[in-house]
């Protein structure tokens, strides 16, 4: 697996372990220091649009560490 693919799956897994384990507690990102696929990188995440053009952007410049090191999906579709 690429690192920014599992740098993104090591998030989703941590962020779904530890919704699992602290229950009530608020997530308080996106942070401004993430990428967002939506409005940083264009994708929709209706359902409809194809995003993985969007995705792979946000991935590829991932791997360059200059802006950020997280890749922020929000909920979509």
């Amino acid at each position: 697996m690429a690192r920014s693919a599992w740098t993104v799956a090591v998030f989703l897994g941590l962020s779904l372990t530890c919704s699992a384990a602290f229950g009530d507690e608020e997530f308080v990102g996106p942070f401004p220091s993430w990428k967002n696929v939506k409005t940083d990188y264009g994708a929709v995440g209706d359902g409809k649009a194809d995003d993985t053009a969007a995705i792979q952007k946000g991935l590829d410049e991932l791997q360059k560490h200059k802006d950020a090191e997280v890749l922020f999906l929000p909920a979509g579709t």
